[in-house]
């Protein structure tokens, strides 16, 4: 289970490092083309959300959730949160948001002895 912590955890960090780099398919943004130079393009909102809640996983289970979302109103503006439930009973809570140039800007918080709310 410590294993499959410490794999989203990495993955997390991966994402992060690589976000400039990358699309909202994970796919690399091309260099330079796209719309016509003058040309307004329209911003691309979007939503999405994932959540691993297993009771069962070895040894005490696995509790981990992700959301971020890009609004039409805030182009430039992405935000997001992601929750891990730690091996010493914390909830690691990430808010996060990208703003214009102002790069990744995570705030961290931690809930002592969380107990998930199990889906069933």
């Amino acid at each position: 289970m410590q294993k499959t912590r410490a794999l989203l955890l990495l993955f997390f960090g991966a994402q992060v490092a690589f976000e400039p780099f990358l699309s909202v398919s994970g796919m690399p943004q091309p260099q330079g083309g796209g719309a016509a130079e003058g040309e307004n393009q329209e911003p691309m909102p979007y939503e999405f959300d994932w959540k691993v809640s297993d009771q069962k996983a070895e040894p005490d289970g696995a509790f981990f959730q992700h959301q971020e979302s890009k609004q039409e109103s805030a182009p430039d503006r992405t935000e997001g949160e992601y929750r891990t439930w730690l091996p010493d009973g914390r909830l690691m809570i990430v808010s996060y948001y990208v703003d214009g140039e102002s790069g990744f800007v995570p705030t961290i918080t931690y809930e002592d002895n969380h107990v998930p709310q199990w889906e069933k």
